[in-house]
């Protein structure tokens, strides 16, 4: 999770010529030629589903499948979405690891060839910065309403650590990003197994639905800035965006809950999510500001989108230990039972958006 973006801010300087910093935010700043509209008119939330396939979904997914899954995106030295190729011709561990995705998602879209799944692996060192290496990801399950709001879940897939010397040296730093944010990538990861198997393998969303990968959130949310904003230039519409980012940790001792972040988010989406915890979850909820701290959500809540976003805990209770190499799976206050509610969530936001 971004801190703020006053980190980013003191971050350019170290980044010589790459519009990676100040030329894309003073873009954004200006909103070059975009005509910012409003669709929160456009979330039209159905009641929940009365046959509960989501329940019957969620009951099938175990802490153990999150672990086997997680580690998958921990196996790399970090998940860092810049490059600096002076003098060093391996791949970027950022790039390894976008790519391990794609590939991972690649076998899953396969086991439903009837959904006709695509997969975008979008290379930002094309389309915007050289140095901006790693991949975002998109997986798109079209339905039999193609023009209808979309409804999106998304997880950033980058690591990030300001214990080092310079941003360039994030490149060569450890960096396992359990919590922040291998965890929420495996929250949406492990829904879309799970949905893709339910009802014998049957089940077919009723509009369209997306999962996102996001590159750079950690340097100034920029995978879904330009996501978010092609969707602005194009007119699509979106049903609601679900952000997943950190689900793994409590401090120890406190009972775990979901923190349902009210500022930079949708009301109306808020109160919608809230149902799904109260009939899908098992754990309680609380509603808090997240002050200083932003994710992917306020991409696209910034261009009127109804966008949400859940966090691990309350700020006082959640981990700290972020942006360094002390963001491990062994961090006392991580587990896979908490984390599981999450994946919960997310089965149940894609199925029930998506149900009518």
């Amino acid at each position: 999770m971004l801190l703020s973006f006053l980190s980013v801010a003191l971050l350019v300087p170290f980044i010589d010529g790459a519009k990676v910093g100040d030329d894309f935010r003073q873009a954004l700043q200006q909103n070059r030629s975009l005509t910012w509209i409003d669709y929160s008119g456009t979330a039209m939330r159905p009641s929940l589903d009365s046959s509960r396939i989501a329940s019957t979904i969620n009951k099938g997914i175990t802490p153990n499948q999150l672990k086997t899954q997680l580690l998958g995106f921990t196996q790399h030295l970090n998940r860092w979405c810049l490059y600096d190729p002076s003098g060093n011709d391996t791949m970027p561990p950022g790039l390894i690891a976008s790519r391990w995705l794609t590939s991972t998602l690649q076998d899953i879209a396969s086991t439903r060839p009837d959904l006709k799944i695509t997969i975008e692996a979008r290379n930002h060192s094309l389309d915007w910065d050289p140095f901006w290496i790693q991949e975002t990801v998109i997986l798109r399950i079209p339905s039999s309403s193609p023009d209808s709001p979309r409804t999106i879940l998304g997880a950033h897939i980058d690591t990030w650590r300001d214990d080092v010397e310079t941003v360039w040296d994030n490149q060569f730093a450890r960096a396992e990003g359990a919590d922040d944010n291998a965890s929420g990538s495996t929250n949406i990861l492990i829904a879309l197994r799970e949905l893709l198997k339910a009802q014998h393998g049957k089940w077919t969303p009723k509009t369209p639905l997306e999962f996102h990968w996001y590159s750079c959130e950690e340097y100034g949310i920029l995978g879904s800035e330009l996501v978010s904003r092609e969707y602005v230039e194009n007119g699509i519409a979106v049903k609601g965006m679900l952000q997943f980012d950190m689900s793994l940790y409590t401090k120890p001792g406190v009972a775990p809950e979901m923190a349902v972040v009210t500022d930079y988010t949708s009301p109306t989406l808020n109160d919608y999510i809230i149902q799904l915890i109260d009939e899908y979850v098992d754990i309680p909820y609380t509603t808090t500001p997240l002050e200083g701290g932003l994710s992917d959500h306020y991409s696209w809540n910034d261009k009127g989108y109804p966008a949400s976003f859940v966090f691990e805990a309350l700020d006082e209770n959640a981990n700290h230990n972020t942006h360094s190499g002390a963001d491990v799976l062994a961090v006392e206050g991580n587990t896979f039972e908490q984390s599981l509610e999450w994946t919960k969530l997310a089965v149940a936001f894609a199925y029930e958006m998506t149900a009518a």
